[in-house]
Parts: C-alpha cells; structure tokens; sequence
C-alpha cells in the first residue's frame, strides 16, 4: 500500500486485511410480514391493472392507447414534431406494461403516469384541443375510487368481511 512522501508508513496490521466481514442484515424480514406485503402489493397491482384496462376499453380514450409514434396511419410530419415538442411521451399500453413489470409500485405513481398523459396532451394539442379535454377526464376517471377494489390473493379475512 503506498504512502504520502516523508509520511510513517501504517501499522503492517492495517495494511492488508484478509478477513471477510461478516455483518448482520440491515433489515430483519419478518417472513410473515414480508408475505403479508407481497399479497398487499399483487392486489394493488391487480387493481391498478383492472381500472387501466378499463381505461384502455373506454372508447373515448383511444387516443392514449398507444405510443404516438406506433399508431398507425398518423401522418409521420405529426409523429416528428410530437417526439420533438414531447419530452416524456406516455401512453396506456406503457402504463399497463409498467404495472406488469412491477414499476408502478403505488396508485400515486400511477396517476403521474396518467396525469403525464393529459400533460401530453395538453403540451401538444393546446388547451383548445379536443385530445386535451379527453386527456383530462381520463385522469379524471382514473383518480375515481374503484367500484369493487380486488382483494389480495388468498385473503380469507377480506373476502369474508365484503371486501
């Protein structure tokens, strides 16, 4: 190990050290708990997966179904200066992939994922825009509390008291 000039040179214990540390966990995990929670979060992503497929079976919304720069049949003048004027572009099939590979891991993340989307909208169209006022009930919408929200799987307690 090399030293500053004209400095005394570490003690030889401190030079090299050999031994492996062995330090207890950080986090002890409950296996109970940590099962309790995976259940609490499939329901939630079961959730947030039903209402935005809602979403995406809302005639009205077919607009934000998929990427702008996927559909079909849009003229690609408007797909340039969309990728050009749209720094984060959002779309529902995202969100849905993003709920599938556990991203969106809360309904607040979910709605900024939404919401991203009437900022899109509202970015691109103006506020005048017909996508712009869709953009904005479908946040709308999803903000909305659920009608009947998935219980965790294998939840006994929460089928039993009605939900």
């Amino acid at each position: 190990m090399a030293h500053p000039p004209g400095a005394a040179p570490p003690p030889p214990e401190l030079e090299k050290d050999t031994e492996r540390a062995d330090w207890p966990s950080q986090r002890v995990v409950d296996p109970q708990q940590q099962e309790r929670d995976d259940k609490a979060m499939r329901g939630m992503r079961m959730n947030l997966r039903r209402l935005c497929l809602k979403l995406l079976q809302n005639r009205r919304f077919k607009d934000f179904h998929f990427p702008v720069t996927e559909v079909e049949g849009m003229p690609s003048s408007v797909k340039e200066a969309y990728v050009r004027a749209i720094q984060k572009p959002m779309d529902l099939a995202t969100v849905l992939h993003l709920i599938d590979k556990k991203e969106v891991r809360c309904k607040s993340h979910f709605m900024q994922q939404v919401e991203l989307i009437a900022q899109n909208a509202l970015r691109f169209n103006g506020p005048d825009g017909p996508e712009a006022q869709k953009a904005a009930e479908e946040a709308e919408a999803a903000s909305a509390p659920p009608a009947n929200p998935i219980p965790p799987a294998g939840d006994d307690d929460a089928a039993e008291a009605g939900g």
